[in-house]
């Protein structure tokens, strides 16, 4: 995968306030719960929904390997959906971005010093995965239909597997740790590609719950590891920052 894909890739799976291992059926339960009471104990593990919302912006700073090649990741949030990577890598900046509207991207390793917008499906899919809360908040306010896959097994634990269909009828699978409640892993096809995200090293920020090491993995193959450094909460941003340049 070339870094302009790769670099999208990271910002399409790094962008929630949101283990390794193949999963699997894990023998039937005796009692199976609903997706209401597993979505309400995540929010609640997450640091719970009133303190999700009072979160208007944030700033992660991590460091990335991609390939064998190390980087510094600075990223930006804002509600409701605007977003912004920046990914030093060998003394160039990839800048990725989401405006609320268009996806666009700026990779002067692959020559491209001008913004050029991001289209097809993985548009959609940046589209998509860019609310501020991630999937799970006020999900039934927005369309997006939930289905309890199965309690099953990943890596040494195991898991909630949830089905995450949006109002635009796009697909992804959310695994919860049965135990935590904890997001582990994120899946979704996009563009013949799969990807997935998994997400581990939980720590409280202000009281949230944030996951700290980020694993991307691109059909089937490890492409990305990303270590935070810093999350900071309400930072003043200007939407300025999210805009596609002219030129």
């Amino acid at each position: 995968m070339n870094v302009r894909r790769l670099v999208l890739a990271l910002t399409l799976l790094a962008s929630g306030v949101t283990l390794a291992g193949q999963a699997g059926q894990a023998p039937p339960q005796t009692s199976q719960p609903s997706v209401d009471e597993i979505v309400g104990k995540h929010l609640d593990a997450m640091g719970g929904l009133e303190r999700l919302k009072d979160i208007q912006t944030m700033k992660k700073v991590a460091k990335v390997t991609m390939q064998g090649r190390q980087a510094t990741s600075t990223m930006y949030f804002k509600r409701p959906n605007l977003s912004r990577q920046e990914v030093v890598v060998d003394g160039k900046t990839v800048i990725s971005a989401f405006d609320g509207t268009t996806p666009w991207i700026i990779n002067p390793l692959t020559g491209f010093n001008s913004p050029v917008t991001v289209s097809g499906a993985q548009a959609a899919s940046i589209r998509e995965d860019s609310s501020f809360d991630g999937p799970l908040v006020e999900y039934k306010f927005r369309g997006t239909l939930v289905d309890y896959v199965g309690r099953e097994s990943l890596g040494e634990g195991e898991v909630y597997h949830l089905r995450i269909t949006s109002a635009s009828r796009q697909v992804r699978h959310l695994y919860l740790d049965a135990t935590t409640y904890l997001e582990v892993k994120l899946a979704a096809d996009v563009d013949r590609t799969k990807l997935e995200q998994l997400s581990s090293d939980y720590r409280d920020v202000d009281g949230v719950k944030v996951a700290h090491h980020l694993k991307t993995v691109v059909n089937g193959a490890v492409q990305g590891e990303m270590q935070l450094e810093s999350v900071e909460f309400n930072l003043p941003i200007e939407t300025a920052l999210f805009r596609m340049p002219k030129g």
